[in-house]
């Protein structure tokens, strides 16, 4: 591996990811919703606790990620206040419906610290006009964004006329997870389905062919980031290893720990096999203008090798 600028030479180890919880409610209801559409109460923001978090990362680039569960963000009446802060550190991924005007919850004076996921739901496909001013308001304001489709197998016809619709935007369909008349999906999807998904394309992205390539999620006992590279704000403002693990930590850990659970839902943080790549950050990076690693593999053969190492640890943790 070498560098774009060899004068500058960052250290890839110390990268971080922060994955903050939301909790507010929604204002939409989705039939696909992962939650049931079981509505999250309200908790205020600490952001006093998050500051101080964030001030003892020790971290070279930081990549914060809104983990909203059951809510939508930016209805959260803090929201402002609390991109603000954290932009401060590094690159902001926001997930959103874009159902409420950015003027609202955005801060325009750090716009370009943001990256903005609009998911185009149900709800607003029946009112694509208003979806699409608020989606070019937010790249007037100097924010980075996309817009997301649940591609459930309902909704798959729709992605030709969709990609159409947002050609000057960067729009992804991506692969539905859970059950759809009786079948378990992704792994249901026909060869057809998975050819319009880009799920057999060898340039597709490492991480999304791994999910439907990997089903044992059972974790436990191998090393991992969670804690170290990649930690958890929980909706209280305390420091945790992960969503799924609920012990909270005084201080972010020094070096990788066996996982503790017995079902990961998150992408993958195992130490040999992990999320928290040179292409994952370099992605980011750019948004900044910050110096980006060189990795002269390309996706597939960075899929090939976890795809290996992933069930090299499955036999070899016994998870088989």
């Amino acid at each position: 591996m070498c560098f774009i600028d060899d004068e500058v030479s960052p250290d890839i180890n110390k990268d971080c990811e922060v994955t903050i919880a939301i909790r507010c409610g929604c204002n939409y209801k989705c039939s696909y919703c992962v939650s049931n559409n079981i509505k999250d109460i309200f908790q205020e923001i600490d952001l006093q606790k998050i500051e101080t978090i964030y001030k003892n990362l020790n971290a070279g680039f930081v990549l914060s990620i809104l983990e909203c569960g059951a809510s939508e963000p930016s209805i959260h009446p803090r929201m402002k206040e609390l991109l603000s802060l954290i932009s401060d550190f590094g690159m902001i991924s926001i997930p959103t419906n874009n159902s409420i005007d950015c003027d609202k919850w955005l801060p325009k004076e750090k716009a370009n610290h943001f990256y903005i996921r609009c998911a185009l739901h149900e709800q607003s496909e029946k009112k694509l006009d208003g979806f699409l001013g608020r989606v070019d308001k937010i790249k007037e304001y100097g924010a980075h964004l996309c817009i997301l489709y649940v591609a459930r197998p309902d909704r798959i016809d729709k992605i030709d006329q969709y990609k159409l619709l947002f050609k000057d935007h960067k729009f992804i369909p991506y692969p539905f997870v859970g059950i759809y008349e009786e079948k378990n999906y992704p792994e249901a999807y026909s060869e057809k389905e998975r050819e319009i998904l880009g799920l057999n394309n060898q340039n597709t992205a490492w991480l999304n062919r791994l999910f439907v390539e990997t089903n044992i999620r059972n974790f436990k006992g191998i090393p991992c980031f969670a804690g170290n590279r990649s930690i958890y704000i929980d909706p209280e403002g305390n420091l945790r290893r992960c969503f799924y693990d609920t012990k909270i930590l005084n201080n972010v850990l020094k070096k990788p720990a066996p996982c503790v659970v017995d079902n990961c839902g998150c992408g993958f943080l195992l130490e040999e096999l992990n999320t928290l790549d040179v292409f994952f950050f370099n992605t980011w990076r750019r948004f900044l203008n910050l110096p980006v690693y060189r990795d002269p593999r390309t996706s597939d053969e960075i899929f090939c090798e976890n795809k290996a190492k992933y069930w090299e640890l499955m036999e070899r943790y016994k998870k088989l």
